[in-house]
């Protein structure tokens, strides 16, 4: 039994990142506000799903 899904964040300025992860296969799933103990930081969360293999 294994993962089927990864996530990943991408800071908002930080478009190249988000850009690469997508031609990669990660769809943007949501925008989220990250508490940081100094402040605060925009990311965009994205996800992948991951093949399963056949059931033998």
């Amino acid at each position: 039994m294994g993962a089927s899904e990864v996530k990943l964040i991408v800071q908002e300025q930080n478009p190249k990142a988000r850009k690469f992860w997508e031609r990669m296969g990660f769809s943007f799933e949501a925008e989220v506000i990250q508490v940081l103990p100094f402040g605060e930081n925009r990311v965009s969360r994205l996800h992948k799903l991951l093949s399963q293999p056949a059931a033998t």
